[in-house]
């Protein structure tokens, strides 16, 4: 009973390790990266305009037969032609699909007995005209079908992403979207800051198409969407031959609403490490925007001017402070800042401190530290070198009428304490001799 009961027990298990590993292989496989085939997104055109719209594939390829079909809005757009791109070689046929006078997909074949082999970049080049009726918005071309065989007939499987057009036209109110930049005006070497673009007014956008115009002072380190955008909006860069960010796009199937001051993009700028004393500008160059309505909008390039200018190396100012010979001044003196700083090599940062009155109305301080009392009252006078606290003195200002202890000599401040307290007793005598002269 007990073997029948593990025989039973041990196929229960198999089933379940068949069972799980069946799923987990085909996950894996389905899992395995695929040749990715792509066309061309969000092309702007006018009405009765042409335009190219390159189908590219992601990698390195072999195969003898490739049948595509294509989906599209006839009504809006027509397919007039089909090219081979740089990748595909001389041994590969390329055939367009017909379906009456509408080209429907493609048909590449080995010419000789050789697989067709190609890498990665454009396969295909397709022309495309929007048509002089169509309706203004975004129009989608989609592989409906595309088969990749290889030498012994065998499928590859492979993903494909669709193309699209913007069909569009200029609008001619005189409502015009702005934007401005938010931006340091001045930057170190080697500093880094986020240049945020703000819309000037309320817009309703659905495109996209930037361009930057920077020198060789600065680099562009990444641009990312800003909080104006929804959550389900992406913002694509552009690159140049370079490698380097030389704009960035937006598209969004619905429309985007911007309020004002809302940020469509940040902009991660850096200054080069041996710019020195340099000013650089840098512009975005709108070249679309689409709107709303699916009308192409002029839009003014915005610029940004920034100074690249080297940073002071501060010495030391720990043991730096400011002295004055009185503290009590009346209305209408003056009193000179005196300054120590120590070590000697610091010196030169006295022609650097800046000075400021807590209180002008009581008493103000110039350039060069010249304190000129105006009101009774009391005032701080505060020193600063590249904006790091150096330290600050109390000064009291009184009027000229009201006696002033604190500047008199204590000789004479004792002598005319003397005095009156001699008054005083003078005056008590004076009194009581009277009294007994009296009585």
């Amino acid at each position: 009973m007990k073997t029948k009961t593990r025989k039973i027990l041990a196929v229960i298990i198999l089933a379940i390790m068949v069972l799980t590993i069946v799923p987990i292989t085909n996950v894996l496989a389905e899992t395995d990266p695929k040749p990715e085939f792509a066309m061309a997104h969000n092309r702007i055109m006018k009405r009765d305009e042409n335009s190219t719209l390159n189908a590219t594939v992601n990698e390195k390829l072999e195969f003898t037969h490739f049948i595509a079909e294509f989906d599209y809005d006839g009504d809006a757009i027509e397919i007039t032609g089909i090219d081979k791109g740089e990748n595909l070689p001389n041994n590969a046929k390329l055939e367009p699909k017909h379906t009456g006078e509408k080209i429907t997909g493609f048909e590449i074949i080995s010419d000789d007995s050789e697989p067709i082999e190609i890498n990665q970049g454009i396969l295909l080049k397709i022309n495309v005209k929007a048509k002089n009726n169509a309706n203004l918005g975004k129009y989608e071309i989609n592989w409906s079908e595309a088969q990749l065989l290889s030498d012994d007939n065998e499928k590859i499987n492979i993903t494909t992403q669709p193309g699209s057009i913007i069909i569009t036209e200029m609008d001619d109110s005189n409502d015009k979207p702005e934007f401005n930049m938010i931006y340091n005006q001045k930057m170190y070497p080697g500093e880094e800051q986020t240049i945020s673009v703000k819309a000037d007014d309320k817009m309703e956008i659905n495109y996209i198409v930037a361009n930057f115009l920077y020198d060789d002072n600065m680099n562009i380190l990444e641009v990312t969407k800003g909080n104006g955008l929804p959550e389900d909006t992406q913002i694509i860069p552009s690159y140049n031959e370079g490698g380097k960010i030389d704009g960035f796009s937006i598209s969004s199937d619905t429309a985007i609403n911007l309020n004002k001051n809302d940020t469509l993009a940040n902009i991660k700028v850096k200054a080069l490490e041996n710019t020195e004393n340099e000013k650089t500008t840098f512009s975005i160059d709108t070249n679309w925007l689409i709107q709303g309505n699916w009308k192409a909008a002029n839009v003014k390039n915005i610029t940004a001017e920034i100074e690249i200018e080297p940073k002071v190396t501060t010495p030391s100012i720990e043991n730096a402070y400011i002295r004055i010979k009185r503290n009590n001044l009346l209305v209408g003196e003056e009193e000179q800042v005196q300054v120590v700083v120590e070590p000697e090599e610091a010196a030169n940062l006295i022609e650097k401190i800046q000075y400021s009155s807590s209180e002008p109305s009581i008493a103000t301080v110039d350039e060069k530290g010249i304190i000129r009392a105006r009101t009774a009252g009391k005032v701080r006078i505060k020193a600063v070198i590249n904006d790091q606290f150096v330290s600050e003195v109390e000064v009291t200002v009184t009027n000229p009428d009201i006696p002033n202890t604190g500047d008199m000599p204590i000789t004479l401040f004792i002598s005319m304490m003397a005095i009156s307290l001699v008054g005083i007793i003078s005056i008590i005598i004076v009194n009581r001799k009277n009294k007994n002269i009296n009585n």
